[in-house]
């Protein structure tokens, strides 16, 4: 089951500043009841100005099938570590950018690649997320 909350943070990428993209709030989805693996808790916020709702659901989906699919993905996030994947959609395809393959990059890409997700409007949009297990303890998922 996923639910959503809107948390209150900004995020720029790094890089060399050349195109990097400016993302607006992040949105905070926990995946529970996923079997097998605990919970997991999905930060993402997406080019500023654009409406990340919409893709909730989609990007939900397609995140609990990466950890379902990519034993090397999930292991990382069963250690604690938080996995970062930036993507590129558009109405019609998903693409991921650079991943870490001992985080099962080269799987998570695969399981990614064509992918749609649900946007608000027709324009492409960049979406960075960060994965991690969902903590028990907290009151949200992030």
């Amino acid at each position: 089951m996923a639910g959503a909350l809107a948390l209150g943070c900004n995020r720029e990428t790094g890089g060399d500043g050349a195109g990097a993209a400016s993302y607006g709030e992040a949105v905070g989805v926990e995946l529970s009841g996923r079997s097998p693996g605990p919970p997991l808790a999905i930060a993402f916020a997406v080019t500023r100005g654009r409406d990340p709702r919409p893709m909730v659901p989609s990007l939900a989906s397609a995140l609990e099938t990466v950890a379902l699919q990519c034993p090397d993905f999930d292991r990382a996030i069963a250690r604690g570590e938080t996995a970062r994947i930036e993507l590129r959609a558009t109405p019609s395809s998903l693409r991921s950018k650079e991943l870490s393959a001992k985080r099962g990059g080269a799987c998570v890409r695969s399981v990614l690649e064509g992918k749609t997700l649900t946007l608000d409007g027709t324009e492409p949009v960049d979406v960075v997320v960060d994965v991690r297990l969902a903590s028990p303890e907290a009151s949200t998922p992030w």
